[in-house]
């Protein structure tokens, strides 16, 4: 389940204006929780990156990559691959990001690229 959690009136209404666009856009109901941010909990490790955990050996190369659990946990790369193992995006919209959005320097880009080609979904 996703959640999005806001600190003033400003980030709810933002928050909201931005869930019913991408509820019009995707032409359904966007399921995610508006909440106040008091106090935050991390789930357990077994309810972190659920989806990619089913792929064992993507899961594997990505710990090589990621060694320590905060590592692992807190990387955009592998909260992206979570989602995309629970089918939201594409590999090819996924490297486009990276290439163009993520603001890596090309060192950490071709990396990040070149582990991507390692994993077989």
């Amino acid at each position: 389940m996703s959640i999005l959690f806001y600190n003033s009136d400003e980030e709810k209404e933002l928050a909201l204006l931005g869930k019913n666009e991408w509820s019009q856009r995707l032409n359904g109901e966007i399921e995610t929780e508006l909440v106040p941010y008091t106090t935050f909990y991390f789930a357990e490790d077994k309810h972190q990156k659920y989806y990619l955990k089913r792929f064992k050996k993507a899961t594997e190369i990505l710990r090589s990559y990621y060694p320590t659990h905060e590592d692992f946990v807190h990387s955009t790369l592998v909260a992206r691959l979570n989602g995309f193992a629970k089918g939201y995006g594409t590999l090819a919209t996924l490297k486009k990001e990276i290439k163009e959005e993520w603001k890596l320097d090309e060192e950490e880009t071709d990396n990040i690229l070149r582990l991507l080609k390692e994993i077989k979904w």
